[in-house]
C-alpha cells in the first residue's frame, strides 16, 4: 500500500509517498520514500540508496547536524538535509537496498559483490524514477560515503536520465577502503585518494574538492549542500550558474586555511625531497653518513594488545624556519627487521605547535606480508602494491618496506614541527582517534613482534615528501619556503 500524506518540517510543508514499490529487471522490488513540496508538479529528482534503511535517514528531519565526538552523531544519516533538498525544489528519494530494510531480495555481501550487481538496480530505479508523473525526467543522486559509492556503481551502469553524481566521501577502490595497505581497517574510509583516483580516470566534465581536517563529517549529513545545489543547478535544471567556468580542483591547505585552485591535482608544481630518519629522534635533509657498526637502529617491542593498553611508537621530528608547504602522496622508506613472520607498520605525520597540541596531515599503511612493489606503476612518492598475495617475512631478515602516505595538503608555520610517529598498532585514543567512531580501527596484531629500523649510511630509511615550488593560479596561495631540520 502506498501512503500519501503532508508532514510540517518547521515552517514548512512536505509531501511524502511512503513505501513505493520499484520493479527490478528480475521481478524484486525496492523500497523507497520520496519527499517534495506539497504543490503536484515535476521536479528533478536526488535519490539516496543504501543498506542503513530509510526511516534512519528520515531522523534528519529532527536531528540537529553533530559531529564527532558527540554521542548523537550516527554514521549512518548520510542521505542528506531532507528539508533543504525540498526547499531547493528537488524530489528527495530515498530507499534501501536489495536485501536490506523492507526492499524484497538478498544481498550477498557488502555493496551484493556477490549477488545481483547494486549498478543494476541502481541503472533500473534511475529509469523508474525518470518515468514517474512527479519527476521531470531530470536525475541525480545524494549522499555521503556508502552512499556515495553507490553514485559510482550507478554511474558506471550509464543509466541514460543520469544527468550528474555529487559523490563525497564515497569509494571507488573497495580494496583499499576495506584494507589500508593489506591492514584490515573496521570502518569502510579512504575517501581523499579514492576521489583523487577517480577524478584522474573519469571523461567529460568533471570537478573535485578537497576539504578541510577533521575527517569525519556531520550527522545528519549537510556540508557541501551549498556546492552540490550549485552542481544540480546547473546540471539537471539548466542554470549557468558559473561553476562549470571555475577550476576543476579546489584544495583547502591545513595551516593556512588557504584554497588553492587549479586544473588539476596537485594543484602546484612540486618536487619530492628526502628527509632521512637519524638519531636522536631527527630528520634531515642530509642523509646518515656513518655505517649499521656505528649507527645503531631505533627499536621498540609490541606485545598484543590483548594483554597490554600500551601502543609501543618511534617517533622523528623536525621544525620549521618558514611556511613550508607539502601537496601530494608521499611515501615513507622503512629498513626493518622483525622477529616474526609478519606485522602492520603504521606511519602518521603530525603537525605539532610549539605548545605541543597536534593535528593529523596524513598517514601511510602496509602489511608486511604485503610489501611487494609493482615496479611498473610505482613512481618516486607515490608508490604501489599489487595485493595480490602474502609474502612471509623471514624472522631476521632486514627488509625495505615502502608506505604510500596518502594524499595531503598542508602548510607548515614557523616554530611548528613535522613529528612522523610509527607503530605497528594504533593506540586507543589520541588527538585523531577521539574524532573518529569506536569502530574505526585496523585490525591489531595478534603476536607479539620485536621490529628494529635501521637507519645507516646502507640501509637509508626516509620520507619522500611534496614539496611545493611554485605558486598555483589563485592568489591567495603563499610559495612555500625550506625548512630547517633538527
Amino acid at each position: 500500500m502506498t501512503d500519501f500524506h503532508t508532514i510540517r518540517a518547521g515552517e514548512r510543508t512536505i509531501a511524502v509517498r511512503k513505501d513505493l514499490r520499484v520493479p527490478m529487471r528480475d521481478g524484486v522490488e525496492l523500497a523507497v520514500d520520496t519527499y517534495e513540496g506539497p504543490d503536484a508538479k515535476p521536479r528533478p529528482a536526488l535519490i539516496a540508496m543504501s543498506a542503513y534503511g530509510k526511516e534512519l535517514q528520515a531522523l534528519a528531519l529532527t536531528t540537529p547536524p553533530q559531529r564527532r565526538p558527540s554521542p548523537m552523531w550516527d554514521g549512518r544519516i548520510e542521505a542528506g538535509d531532507i528539508a533543504r533538498v525540498v526547499d531547493e525544489d528537488y524530489v528527495h528519494v530515498i530507499g534501501d537496498m536489495r536485501g536490506t530494510g523492507d526492499s524484497g531480495g538478498v544481498m550477498i555481501v557488502n555493496y551484493s559483490f556477490g549477488g545481483v550487481s547494486q549498478g543494476q538496480d541502481l541503472y533500473d530505479l534511475i529509469e523508474w524514477v525518470a518515468a514517474q508523473p512527479w519527476c521531470d525526467g531530470n536525475v541525480g543522486m545524494i549522499g555521503i560515503s556508502y552512499l556515495g559509492a553507490t553514485q559510482v556503481l550507478a554511474a558506471a551502469e550509464r543509466p541514460p536520465h543520469l544527468k550528474a553524481i555529487f559523490v563525497s566521501g564515497g569509494h571507488s577502490d573497495f580494496y583499499e577502503t576495506t584494507y589500508h595497505g593489506g591492514v584490515m581497517w573496521f570502518m569502510l574510509m579512504n575517501p581523499l585518494d579514492g576521489h583523487i583516483e577517480l577524478f584522474d580516470v573519469l571523461k567529460g566534465p568533471k570537478k573535485l574538492e578537497i576539504g578541510s581536517y577533521p575527517p569525519m563529517q556531520s550527522r545528519p549529513w549537510v556540508e557541501e549542500h551549498d556546492t552540490m545545489f550549485r552542481w544540480y543547478e546547473y546540471w539537471l535544471k539548466g542554470i549557468d550558474n558559473g561553476i562549470m567556468d571555475e577550476p576543476a580542483v579546489s584544495t583547502f591547505v591545513e595551516g593556512t586555511r588557504e584554497v588553492v585552485t587549479s586544473a588539476q591535482w596537485p594543484p602546484k608544481e612540486i618536487e619530492y625531497r628526502s628527509l632521512s630518519l637519524r638519531p636522536r629522534g631527527k630528520l634531515s635533509f642530509e642523509p646518515e653518513p656513518l655505517g649499521a657498526e656505528y649507527a645503531a637502529p631505533d627499536g621498540f617491542y609490541q606485545a598484543p594488545l590483548t594483554v597490554t593498553d600500551e601502543v609501543r611508537m618511534l617517533s622523528w621530528s623536525t621544525g620549521f624556519e618558514a611556511p613550508t608547504e607539502l601537496i601530494g602522496t608521499g611515501a615513507a622508506h622503512l629498513f626493518a627487521e622483525i622477529d616474526q613472520t609478519d606485522t602492520n607498520f603504521i606511519l602518521r605525520l603530525w603537525d605539532e605547535t610549539p605548545g605541543g597540541s597536534r593535528q593529523l596531515i596524513t598517514s601511510g599503511y602496509l602489511k608486511a606480508s604485503h610489501r611487494e612493489l609493482d615496479e611498473e606503476r610505482t613512481t618516486e612518492g607515490n608508490p604501489y602494491h599489487p595485493h595480490t598475495r602474502a609474502v612471509p617475512v623471514e624472522p631476521g631478515k632486514t627488509e625495505e618496506y615502502v608506505l604510500r602516505l596518502y594524499p595531503f595538503a598542508a602548510t607548515f608555520q614557523p616554530g611548528h614541527r613535522l613529528v612522523v610517529a610509527l607503530s605497528n598498532n594504533e593506540p586507543l585514543a589520541d588527538a585523531h582517534n577521539a574524532l573518529l567512531p569506536p569502530d574505526a580501527f585496523h585490525l591489531p596484531v595478534g603476536r607479539p613482534v620485536t621490529h628494529k629500523i635501521y637507519r645507516d649510511a646502507a640501509h637509508p630509511s626516509r620520507l619522500v615528501l611534496p614539496f611545493t615550488t611554485t605558486a598555483a593560479p589563485d592568489a591567495r596561495s603563499r610559495p612555500s619556503a625550506t625548512p630547517r631540520t633538527g
